[in-house]
């Protein structure tokens, strides 16, 4: 599972994330900004028919991805300030988990327990038991495809995604080698400020700007 969209507090930290009110250009939140008050409107969160509803003025979520053990929303605050949820299916979790990332904190959220007749997004049937993690968004492509546009498919992608495979093979197949059940799914290219670690990258995202970034791994649901 990855966080397949467009984050360090920076300002060339912002990136763009598709919302249902449009293309927003977010940061990473600090551990500092996930407050109780921001946990508060956690705590309210529900879902319905694969969507996270957030009944506060100015949030709102946006669908990520799902995999066997949770599905992941990206929440954004009104100071555009945005997390990753994951909602847990504890009937078969195995403590899948961003391991190399910030998680900020673990709740029971009751507007998100689903009944038997209701699953969440994603091709698995999930229900989520309650368990909500909140951690630190990670912007960038799964390991199978990187966009060098993600407004539109184009042969580029097939052509960095090669060119970033052979850079960054190694680092791949250390995760392989220490943990289980790494796949392309659940690392994922990163894009980092242009100034921090990595492959150096010209692209474009979901605003149309265009952009120099440093491009990484990051496993996200690893055991």
């Amino acid at each position: 599972m990855g966080d397949d969209s467009e984050g360090r507090e920076s300002s060339e930290g912002r990136f763009a994330v598709a919302f249902p009110s449009g293309v927003r250009r977010v940061r990473n939140a600090t551990a500092a900004q996930v407050t109780d008050r921001f946990l508060d409107v956690v705590v309210i969160l529900e879902a319905h028919h694969g969507e996270l509803v957030v009944r506060m003025p100015g949030w709102e979520a946006v669908f990520l991805g799902a995999g066997e053990e949770k599905a992941v929303y990206c929440l954004r605050d009104p100071q555009d300030r945005v997390v990753a949820v994951e909602l847990i299916d504890e009937r078969g979790y195995l403590g899948g988990r961003l391991v190399d990332g910030r998680y900020h904190a673990e709740l029971r959220v009751p507007g998100v327990i689903l009944d038997a007749d209701e699953e969440l997004a994603g091709p698995f049937a999930l229900r989520c038991t309650g368990l909500v993690k909140v951690r630190e968004f990670v912007h960038g492509y799964e390991w199978s495809r990187f966009c060098f546009d993600p407004r539109r498919p184009s042969v580029l992608d097939r052509v960095l995604t090669a060119w970033l495979r052979l850079r960054l093979g190694t680092a791949m197949d250390g995760y392989r080698a220490r943990y289980d059940d790494v796949h392309e799914r659940n690392v994922l290219f990163e894009l980092r400020p242009a100034r921090a670690h990595g492959v150096l990258v010209l692209v474009r995202d979901l605003s149309g700007r265009w952009r120099w970034a440093r491009v990484g791994l990051r496993p996200l649901d690893l055991r």
